[in-house]
């Protein structure tokens, strides 16, 4: 039998790398799921816009903000595609003098 596993990689983290993908995609299926209905769809934007807003983002760029995460969210990506790039435009925004990021850590 050919031994398929990356080069170097020992056996238990090409495992425990599987079962992360699995449980990452397990997430994504429950939030399309979840998102599926405008009325779910909307209260979750809505608690992003309420959550910007009290981190400081006016209301304006707390709404687009958002409705991009949200938009992503249900896209056709990966989590693991999602949260780079989700994470990636949290760095561009600023409150006060620190980015989003810094701002949530």
């Amino acid at each position: 039998m050919t031994d398929l596993r990356p080069h170097g990689i020992p056996p238990v983290d090409v495992e425990k790398s599987l079962e992360k993908r699995e449980e990452l995609a397990v997430m994504k299926n429950r939030i399309e799921a979840a998102m599926h209905t405008p009325e779910i769809q909307q209260k979750v934007t809505k608690d992003f816009e309420y959550t910007f807003r009290q981190l400081g983002l006016p209301l304006e760029n707390a709404s687009e903000i958002s409705n991009n995460v949200i938009k992503q969210l249900v896209g056709p990506g990966s989590l693991e595609e999602i949260e780079p790039a989700i994470l990636s435009q949290f760095k561009e925004i600023k409150v006060g003098e620190k980015n989003l990021i810094e701002v949530l850590h």
